[in-house]
């Protein structure tokens, strides 16, 4: 027969689980040797500062774009509507606003677009050979080891075939880390950053970029407009029906209309509302950060390393909490 406990009867201490040894016996070795803990405590220290210093200052430009009315629509989208499938074959967008600006995003970070900036702005050196900034005179070192200034040569050592000059792909990896395009999915305001070693290059390249991105765009759609009207011009003359031609018309009127903003618009897939400025202060590497989490991980190994070279009770308690 099952006994029945007295409730006033008091409950019998809890033992203390295998988790509570470990931690109890850990904490009493770390007690008797405290300055070795302290020592320990110490070097972790010294060694993530130094760490976070030896990491060099990156800085970050950035600029508040807004999309432009040509990517916000227009009176095309209606009348392309009327004849979607011939608009397409005469190579008029009517998509909507929201897929044109993410198209003008991913344009920007399209592999295409990044290869023709990097190439025509010579960024290769920036991107690879750039060991350090001298702020009092504004210049570069570059790393002797990876390009020689003077035979303007590229002299890396190369590992899996690679070549010693970059090639387009790690460019473009590169490239994409140190870029920033963010949507404020509430405004609709584009936040485009750029981050470098040194602050001036980071604004020359986040200005560039946006100059780029706007004349890459213009320049592809003022190819299409004109190969858009061609076509429509040809079709017009085919078509008896009245109403038909007025609206080819319209389409084709649309398309000059693109193409004269696309001509005379500098701004025309941005719009920048906030240009890019000077960094004063680095955005990274957070040193603190740094410090803070290397000290906390050597102590880890630290403790690590007495449980299981420490005292047989350290070890015993660990045995057992693996059982």
């Amino acid at each position: 027969m099952e006994s029945i406990r007295n409730p006033q009867q008091p409950l019998p201490p809890e033992q203390p689980t295998d988790i509570d040894i470990n931690i109890m016996a850990l904490l009493e070795h770390l007690h008797a040797h405290w300055k070795l803990t302290l020592l320990a405590a110490f070097i972790s220290f010294i060694m993530s500062l130094s760490l976070s210093f030896i990491l060099p200052n990156t800085y970050r430009s950035s600029a508040m774009l807004e999309p432009s009315d040509e990517l916000q629509g227009g009176g095309l989208s209606a009348v392309a509507g009327q004849l979607g499938g011939i608009a397409s074959l005469a190579g008029i967008d009517i998509s909507n606003n929201k897929t044109k600006i993410y198209s003008a995003i991913e344009t920007l970070k399209s592999r295409e677009f990044v290869h023709n900036f990097i190439e025509s702005n010579d960024l290769y050196i920036s991107l690879f050979a750039v060991k350090s900034w001298d702020s009092d005179l504004n210049e570069l070192a570059i790393d002797s080891e990876i390009y020689n200034s003077e035979t303007k040569e590229w002299v890396r050592s190369t590992q899996d075939n690679k070549s010693q000059k970059p090639s387009k792909g790690e460019a473009y990896e590169k490239f994409i880390k140190k870029l920033s395009v963010k949507e404020d999915k509430q405004t609709g305001l584009i936040q485009v950053s750029f981050d470098h070693i040194s602050p001036f290059k980071a604004k020359e390249v986040n200005t560039l970029l946006i100059q780029n991105i706007n004349n890459y765009v213009r320049s592809r759609d003022i190819a299409q407009a004109e190969t858009s009207i061609s076509y429509l011009k040809s079709k017009t003359e085919d078509i008896a029906f009245s109403e038909m031609r007025s609206v080819f018309f319209k389409l084709i009127e649309e398309q000059i209309k693109k193409r004269m903003l696309a001509e005379v618009r500098d701004d025309y897939v941005f719009r920048v509302i906030d240009p890019p400025f000077l960094p004063e202060e680095p955005h990274s590497p957070n040193r603190i950060l740094i410090t803070i989490s290397g000290t906390a991980i050597l102590m880890i190994v630290f403790c690590s390393a007495l449980i299981f070279l420490g005292s047989p009770k350290l070890r015993f308690a660990a045995s057992r909490h693996k059982e």
